[in-house]
């Protein structure tokens, strides 16, 4: 997802106490947009965003030695 750059401007307007229709409509964007921002600063307490870490599942090394061992008929 696409990191949104009115979460400030999201994140004050819902602690003044605007409800997430209310805050698009004033910001003229999207209420799914509003809604995943706000349900970030319930989660967590802020707006700030959250790096996803992704984890691999590919080992290169690890692989390349693997095949190169059962397709070498030599030894």
């Amino acid at each position: 997802m696409k990191s949104s750059p009115h979460r400030p401007s999201i994140e004050l307007l819902f602690k003044r106490g605007l409800g997430s229709a209310e805050i698009a409509r004033r910001l003229q964007i999207s209420s799914s947009t509003v809604r995943n921002v706000v349900a970030a600063i319930k989660k967590r307490g802020d707006a700030s965003e959250v790096k996803k870490r992704r984890t691999s599942t590919f080992c290169q090394h690890r692989n390349t030695r693997a095949i190169i061992k059962k397709t070498d008929h030599s030894k």
